[in-house]
């Protein structure tokens, strides 16, 4: 004989607000769940972001792979891997901020340096030039081109760049070791000796 339990009778009259209620849980269970997923998408930060999905250089003013920035990298994010010695996620990261902020000198400053110092002479080239373009008088950035130049081996492009940094600084030992340095690699020794004892 077949016996029914009180919760499978039509008319029990507990039976809606139940079936409501676990309706409701599971709506909610699954919003939360939502919720959880994105907020780890967003607090996840510079640091761990792959290479492969982090943010590309732009290039004559174009953003190469601009699909991927999902996040505002910050100056003191970017700072932050550069004093670590993380040149790489720095150049990345730095990459990611002007971006944001292309008007910003020292910012495209600190790219070149960090792509530099992690062996990307093109892009290092290319950071330094757009610096320049905005503050044409920055000896550090001058001085750092010409490393980049004679990385690359085209000490006479260097040349031109320290010599303009010997016109706003001919006082500096930096400015004046590093036109030495340029004048060696050009061949012309007794031009750099007497650099170097300047």
């Amino acid at each position: 004989m077949y016996r029914t339990d009180r919760f499978t009778r039509i008319d029990h009259p507990d039976r809606g607000p139940i079936l409501i209620t676990i309706a409701a849980l599971s709506i909610l269970a699954v919003a939360f769940a939502c919720v959880a997923r994105s907020d780890k998408k967003i607090d996840t930060p510079v640091s761990s972001t792959p290479a492969a999905v982090a943010p590309k250089l732009a290039v004559a003013g174009e953003v190469a792979d601009s699909q991927h920035v999902t996040q505002v990298v910050t100056f003191a994010d970017a700072q932050a891997a550069y004093n670590k010695r993380h040149y790489r996620e720095a150049t990345e990261s730095f990459d990611g901020y002007v971006q944001t902020h292309p008007t910003n000198a020292f910012g495209l400053y600190m790219l070149g340096l960090s792509a530099w110092k992690s062996g990307d002479l093109v892009r290092a080239r290319d950071a330094f030039e757009r610096s320049l373009a905005l503050d044409s008088s920055n000896v550090k950035t001058l001085l750092n081109l010409g490393r980049v130049l004679l990385d690359q081996g085209k000490p006479n492009e260097a040349l031109e760049r320290i010599g303009v940094a010997v016109e706003l600084d001919s006082g500096s030992a930096d400015v004046q070791r590093m036109m030495a340095r340029v004048q060696s690699a050009l061949g012309h020794r007794d031009s750099a000796e007497a650099s170097y004892r300047t």
